[in-house]
């Protein structure tokens, strides 16, 4: 069963962390979307396909869109201005949680040699670095026995149909990879995704709200 104050906590959680961070100072340093170029967009939108190429010569894996990156492409056709990383995730060739974990800490290696990882958290995540020394996060997930996992926010809850087969978007003018039906995976992390939790986003005096001059 879906518990929908799981959802709700994960659908607040961007807003929750600017509130903190505004709160603190450190909204003031971190690199939201909203501040960048379009040009500074475009070079991390070539980053990324990049580190595409790079899963799928390496290792043998298919990257594509998650989380706020897929929420932002879907329905805003950019970056989500209030967020600051990018999330992707890769599909495991693996099927046992073993295997899987062995994967992810051959890859989290091979990245440390040809030096790519910028670090390593619990197995199924990963920080990814880029040639223009962006960050990027990575999120391992696989199917087992029918089932989707997107390690550590979906754990069996959805069918691996929603993921199997990928498609393509365009995100920023680029064709990018995306789970076949990306619409039950964005309800069931963020509930009502098609709606901004900032609506005037497009509008919002930032520099204002951040007390930047």
């Amino acid at each position: 069963m879906i518990d929908i104050n799981k959802i709700n906590s994960i659908n607040n959680k961007k807003v929750e962390i600017l509130k903190n961070n505004i709160a603190s100072g450190k909204a003031k340093n971190m690199n939201y979307f909203y501040k960048r170029t379009d040009k500074d967009k475009e070079t991390l939108i070539a980053d990324i396909k990049r580190v595409e190429k790079l899963f799928k010569e390496e290792f043998g894996v298919q990257m594509y869109l998650v989380a706020g990156t897929l929420l932002g492409a879907v329905r805003e056709k950019d970056f989500i201005p209030y967020d600051y990383d990018v999330d992707l995730g890769y599909v495991s060739t693996k099927r046992s949680h073993k295997e899987v974990v062995d994967e992810w800490r051959y890859i989290v290696c091979r990245l440390s040699e040809i030096d790519y990882l910028k670090r390593a958290f619990f197995p199924g995540h990963l920080h990814c670095k880029t040639e223009h020394k962006y960050t990027l996060d990575v999120w391992t997930t696989f199917n087992r026995r029918g089932k989707y996992f997107m390690i550590p926010a979906i754990n069996g809850e959805l069918n691996s149909s929603v993921l199997y087969p990928l498609r393509t978007i365009k995100f920023r003018g680029v064709q990018f990879n995306v789970p076949s039906n990306y619409e039950k995976i964005l309800s069931y992390m963020y509930n009502k995704w098609e709606t901004p939790l900032m609506e005037n986003w497009k509008t919002f005096k930032w520099k204002r709200f951040l007390g930047e001059k």
